[in-house]
């Protein structure tokens, strides 16, 4: 499991934080830190939905940034990983303030997406859901703008899901 800095099941993370030292449970329970003696390396589990029946871990030490969670989606051999990388940008772009929306969409559209391999389709799939890619909802802080500049914005996430899903559909 040495390089992963993500894992996406409950599974592997139950397995990985075994051999962990907790370190401390914040945010009311729903996240956990824990040190990696052997490594020195810090990790951070949390809960990716309101139920609290899956999770995820994360390396943070230091944690990824949005350009490696982008890099870890798009090539990582695990797709547990692509999930989770794809899930965490999600995750991060409002708290964060974290914009990956464009620099995804640019980067998938790179790729030669008509003649991809099956587990390939499948992992740009994954990105694209997890991400939320296909969510018209605007998603940029509407404070203190002006009517024109919300619409602006919310335009700019109809036409981000247009591109996204026209993705989905070439695969």
């Amino acid at each position: 499991m040495a390089g992963r800095k993500l894992f996406g099941t409950n599974v592997l993370v139950d397995e990985f934080v075994g051999n962990l030292t907790t370190i401390e449970t914040i945010d009311g329970g729903w996240a956990t830190k824990y040190f990696d003696e052997q490594n020195g390396q810090y990790w951070l589990k949390y809960v990716v939905d309101e139920k609290g029946f899956f999770h995820h871990l994360m390396f943070i030490s230091p944690a990824p940034t949005t350009g490696e969670l982008i890099d870890i989606a798009l090539t990582s051999v695990h797709l547990d990983e692509v999930l989770a990388a794809a899930t965490r940008l999600h995750l991060e772009e409002q708290p964060q303030q974290n914009q990956f929306w464009q620099d995804l969409i640019n980067k998938i559209n790179q790729l030669d997406l008509e003649h991809l391999d099956q587990s390939e389709k499948e992992r740009i799939k994954i990105i694209v859901h997890a991400s939320q890619l296909t969510d018209k909802v605007n998603r940029r802080e509407i404070l203190g703008k002006s009517y024109s500049e919300i619409l602006k914005d919310a335009q700019f996430f109809n036409l981000l899901a247009i591109e996204a899903q026209k993705i989905l559909d070439k695969i």
